[in-house]
């Protein structure tokens, strides 16, 4: 991420990531060490696919990278999001959804559309 960047422009990367591990097959997530970014990335995504806290999502990258070990930034950023998607009780029938919008085409920016 760039030293600057505002929150927004983080985010929209973040489901620029997501939108691509959606698109099926295997993806490799890899940084310099394996042990930040890139666990990060992959808490990060099982919270919004899966809907795990980060706890849970941090002991399944654990188990499956031993040396998992977000530094403190990037720990409380993804404690930040558990606690806006959890911030409000939800009833045992609802289901939590997150939608993105996005244009629709880069020639026409405010034509907008559910990003699927």
């Amino acid at each position: 991420m760039v030293a600057g960047q505002s929150d927004r422009g983080r985010t929209n990367i973040l489901y620029d990531v997501f939108d691509y591990f959606e698109q099926g097959g295997r993806v490799f997530v890899h940084c310099c060490q394996g042990v930040s970014r890139s666990t990060s990335l992959v808490i990060a995504y099982l919270m919004w696919r899966e809907g795990q806290s980060f706890d849970d999502a941090f002991q399944y990258v654990e188990a499956a990278r031993g040396i998992a070990d977000p530094n403190m930034g990037f720990a409380c950023r993804l404690l930040q999001c558990q606690k806006r998607v959890h911030a409000f009780p939800l009833s045992p029938s609802s289901l939590l959804r997150m939608y993105r919008i996005a244009p629709h085409s880069p020639y026409d920016p405010l034509h907008l559309s559910q990003k699927c």
